[in-house]
């Protein structure tokens, strides 16, 4: 004698159904090919984002040093710490042991730039200085041009310089 087990909705156990392994692999599968082509899209937003950033960084630092060189009424000079790269900082010109502030980048980034961009108790920069920003990620390269104008005004476009 077959007796059939019934569930509290009053449907019997061997009618509910879960999902078999073939069903499962083939969810798992279709999962896979969907990332698989979602990934160098995700690439090109990560090396855009981490240009974006370093950037941004270098715009506050250049802010920070014209805005320090007038309330100082001194020279005051942004450059890197070993190489733009790895970070940079901004110091008074008469004293490179009294650092004002640091920065660090994050990720694999390259910046190529002038050796150090000097502003003068005005606000002005000492000479038109242009920073080339470039972030890869997988195979996908993204591009960020500082450059800072005579008037020491900073600015940021999303290409190379």
């Amino acid at each position: 004698m077959q007796m059939n087990v019934v569930s509290k909705r009053g449907v019997s156990v061997s009618q509910v159904r879960g999902f078999s392994l073939i069903e499962l692999v083939v969810v798992i599968a279709i999962v896979g090919i969907l990332a698989s082509i979602a990934v160098p899209s995700f690439n090109s937003s990560i090396a855009s984002m981490r240009a974006k950033n370093a950037a941004s960084s270098l715009y506050d630092g250049l802010v920070r040093a014209r805005s320090e060189a007038v309330k100082r009424n001194a020279n005051v000079v942004l450059a890197p710490a070993t190489s733009w790269a790895n970070g940079w900082q901004v110091y008074l010109s008469s004293d490179a042991d009294m650092v004002l502030e640091n920065y660090t980048t994050t990720g694999t980034v390259t910046i190529t730039g002038p050796d150090d961009v000097e502003y003068k108790a005005t606000g002005r920069a000492s000479g038109s200085v242009q920073f080339n920003v470039e972030a890869t990620m997988g195979s996908s390269t993204a591009y960020r041009c500082v450059s800072v104008s005579l008037s020491g005004l900073p600015t940021i476009k999303t290409s190379a310089c």
